[in-house]
């Protein structure tokens, strides 16, 4: 279940990245 912590933050760079991605375009 430690596994879930990563799980979210892997979730959240990507969630991230996304954003980023649409603020640039």
């Amino acid at each position: 279940m430690d596994n879930t912590n990563d799980d979210l933050d892997s979730d959240l760079t990507e969630y991230e990245l996304l954003r980023q991605s649409k603020m640039q375009r």
